[in-house]
């Protein structure tokens, strides 16, 4: 789905770095993976901002912080004051107008972006497809055909 996702869009590459991986896979791991690969390199960890105030659950989330630095984005119901909530937050370098710079306890930065929010979720997609209710314009559409052609989400595979 990813690869429909993004063909034809040069500024994305496709990593089956998981997928080649035994077992579980964790997101702490894969970061590590992709440090390994280019060394010297921090990677960036883009997310949004339910998914980073959620990272205390998460495998190895001390590790975790300290292996990247985040973008985190905007979710409908959020405001950069609810960055404040996570541990991991070790101070604010920059705050303004709803965005801001955040320095983490791991030494690792988090920055805090807005962007045109729409309320579309893997788990609502997967509710309205098992429901059999539309997901035209919440996804591109060859992953929407590619969804539906494989029978995904729909209990029917």
């Amino acid at each position: 789905m990813v690869k429909e996702a993004i063909r034809g869009n040069t500024y994305f590459e496709i990593s089956d770095l998981e997928c080649r991986r035994q077992g579980r896979s964790f997101t702490v791991d894969t970061l590590d993976e992709y440090r390994n690969l280019e060394p010297g390199k921090k990677p960036l960890f883009i997310l949004g901002v339910d998914a980073f105030l959620d990272i205390p659950g998460w495998h190895e989330p001390e590790r975790l912080v300290a292996l990247t630095d985040f973008v985190i984005v905007n979710r409908p119901g959020y405001s950069v004051k609810d960055i404040m909530q996570s541990p991991f937050i070790g101070g604010t370098l920059e705050s303004s107008e709803g965005e801001g710079i955040f320095k983490l306890v791991s030494g690792s930065l988090a920055v805090y972006v807005l962007c045109s929010q729409l309320e579309i979720s893997a788990s609502d997609i997967r509710r309205r497809i098992k429901s059999g209710r539309s997901i035209k314009y919440l996804l591109p559409e060859s992953v929407e055909f590619y969804i539906i052609s494989k029978g995904l989400y729909s209990g029917s595979v």
